[in-house]
């Protein structure tokens, strides 16, 4: 079974403040949030809290929610559900366009941008799979 959060926890794990991302979540600033219903609370998959995790990154950077966002989410394209993905790269071209990269596992296929933030998603995939298989083992039942 694949190991999933509530919002409350995705957000504890990705150093991120619950409200401050429902807000950008709703100003169409971090649009890769998965769907939920009214009176219900979103549940995260582990590559969905990774984007986050970058996303509460870049804001501890000082970008703006709108920015963070655009970012998250465009390398959240990249390794969505791909295996294969170790690293996405964030680089501007010589041109001047910033852009996102996937970087596979055996490092092939892309040499390295003279500038670029890099976001080691593999390592991002088990430190949020460690906290969350953490979280599962050490359940406390019952009312506070």
């Amino acid at each position: 079974m694949a190991l999933r959060a509530k919002s409350k926890l995705a957000c504890a794990i990705a150093r991120l403040d619950t409200l401050r991302l429902n807000e950008s979540i709703h100003a169409g600033f971090y649009t890769c949030a998965p769907e939920t219903r009214p009176g219900a609370a979103r549940v995260y998959e582990i590559d969905q809290i990774v984007s986050l995790r970058i996303y509460g990154i870049l804001l501890a950077l000082s970008l703006s929610a709108e920015r963070a966002g655009h970012i998250a989410c465009a390398a959240y394209s990249q390794f969505n559900g791909r295996d294969d993905v170790s690293k996405v790269v964030y680089t501007n071209t010589r041109a001047g366009a910033w852009h996102t990269i996937a970087i596979p596992a055996d490092g092939k296929g892309n040499d390295q941008p003279p500038f670029a933030m890099i976001f080691d998603i593999a390592d991002l995939r088990k430190e949020i799979t460690a906290h969350l298989e953490y979280e599962d083992k050490n359940r406390v039942v019952g009312e506070d």
